[in-house]
Formats: C-alpha cells, structure tokens, sequence
C-alpha cells in the first residue's frame, strides 16, 4: 500500500486526530498510521495544532515487501549551505522518519526511520554522512479494513422512534 508522510492543521478544542482515523487528501481516502510530530499553539480563537503523520492510502498494493527491512544510504551536505553550526539543511536524527524510494524502481516509495549513523567524513569540503535506517512496516489489509468499518460506525446517527 502507499505510504505518504503529511502534515494537518487542526484548530478548536474540539478538533484532534487519531491512529486509525480515515481522511481524504487529494481526492484519496487514506488511514492515519502513524502520528510523528506534533506542534501546538494558542490563539484568540482557540488552539490550533500542526501535526505531521504518516498516511497509508487504501486500496493500494503494499510494496514494503520489495525493500530489505535494514536500509542504509549516504547523504552529502554542501559545505556552503553551512555558516558556523547552524545549517540550512540539517543533518537526520537518529528517530527521524522520512520518506524513502528506490532509485531502480521509481515510485515505490516507503518510510523508514533513522536508526543510527554509520560514518561521517569529508569529501573534500562536504560532509559525507551514512544513515542506518529501518522500514516502517505498512498496516496490513485487516488492520487498514477495520479503520474504515470504524470511521463508517462513527459517521451512523440512530434515529429514536418514541411516540
């Protein structure tokens, strides 16, 4: 199945997402997998919070399979996107999660999370990292079934018939 990591701004104290929550983004339904990272303000109006997630597209082949489950890949970082240790472009934390995709086959994407760094050295005046990283592992069709039937439930109003 297809992966995508997004973000949502959700704003009111009555607004909040959830694991398993179906949305709609871009015309597509998908299934909230993963909460990341959440950001939270307070405004006149209310609160508002900005959340990073992962969201798993229903419907779609899961692909994962294709992927060893250990990853590694090197990344360079420009010596010039760099003034004293303050970066434009930082540098993957051990936990941080990102989108992957395999060069050889275009399109299969997935996320995987930074395990641990390998190695850090100088390729003439770049910085030259090698991440560790492991795949998240897609919901499986049960799993992903039982977030819709829930999301049907939620949205059924009974109806009382007294006289």
């Amino acid at each position: 199945m297809a992966t995508e990591i997004l973000y949502a701004v959700r704003n009111g104290f009555n607004s909040g997402m959830r694991v398993g929550e179906v949305i709609e983004y871009k015309g597509k339904k998908a299934v909230i997998t993963k909460i990341i990272d959440v950001h939270w303000s307070m405004y006149n109006s209310g609160p508002s919070t900005k959340c990073e997630f992962i969201a798993q597209y229903i419907g779609t082949n899961d692909h994962t399979n294709m992927f060893e489950k250990d990853q590694s890949f090197t990344r360079s970082y420009d010596y010039e996107d760099v003034s004293s240790f303050d970066s434009k472009e930082e540098l993957f934390k051990v936990g941080t999660i990102r989108m992957a995709t395999d060069k050889k086959q275009p399109g299969l994407d997935c996320c995987v999370v930074i395990t641990g760094i390998q190695e850090i050295k100088y390729d003439f005046v770049n910085l030259v990292v090698t991440y560790d990283a492991e795949i998240i592992p897609e919901w499986d069709e049960y799993q992903i079934n039982q977030a819709v039937y829930a999301d049907r439930r939620s949205k059924f109003t009974v109806i009382s018939n007294t006289n």
